[in-house]
């Protein structure tokens, strides 16, 4: 019985969070340099201020909780793609799919921590796991790191805009353009 109500606690806390960053988009939506309040995002959906305070002690704490769960799926997206034998990029594809707005959050209106984040732990990666790329100099694995996460962004916002179409062919196309791209820069070595 206890678990029950954990269970439903935890669905409950998500459905809220969830709420909380509908309301913040759909404002942000109507103005792009808007500065929201907590006031702002509660009035314009079911949640009330005092329950948002359960959550985030205020629009700080919101939004760098946001940063936080924006790094957080694409680090367990790219630990997904980093067991499997071969390249692919669908599990970053799946990931926007399961997280449609936190993912609008990270595209049009994050304030960049999760993307400096995330390059700066591919980069990690690709200098301690891969013997290939410790030949590069850091100048050159900077220019690669950022052509990477670049592309990849190009790829997801295209996936988004078009309503989460196509996925088979930018998963495809990506995938050969990585593997082909990684294959050009080990002849510049």
């Amino acid at each position: 019985m206890r678990r029950i109500a954990k269970d439903n606690n935890g669905i409950r806390q998500k459905r809220t969070k969830e709420l909380l960053l509908a309301s913040y988009l759909s404002l942000m939506d109507k103005d792009r340099n808007a500065t929201l309040s907590v006031t702002d995002i509660c009035e314009n959906t079911t949640v009330n201020r005092g329950t948002f305070y359960l959550h985030y002690s205020g629009m700080e704490d919101f939004l760098s909780s946001l940063e936080n769960s924006c790094y957080e799926e694409l680090v367990k997206a790219m630990n997904q793609i980093h067991a499997l034998v071969h390249f692919t990029s669908e599990p970053l594809f799946d990931m926007i799919e399961n997280n449609k707005n936190l993912f609008r959050y990270y595209t049009f209106y994050s304030r960049g921590v999760a993307k400096e984040k995330w390059t700066k732990n591919l980069k990690e990666y690709l200098q301690t796991r891969s013997n290939k790329w410790k030949k590069y100099t850091e100048e050159q694995l900077d220019l690669m790191v950022h052509f990477l996460v670049g592309g990849l962004f190009t790829y997801f916002v295209s996936f988004y805009e078009h309503n989460f179409e196509n996925k088979r062919f930018l998963v495809d196309s990506l995938d050969t353009i990585v593997t082909n791209g990684t294959r050009g820069m080990n002849q510049l070595v």
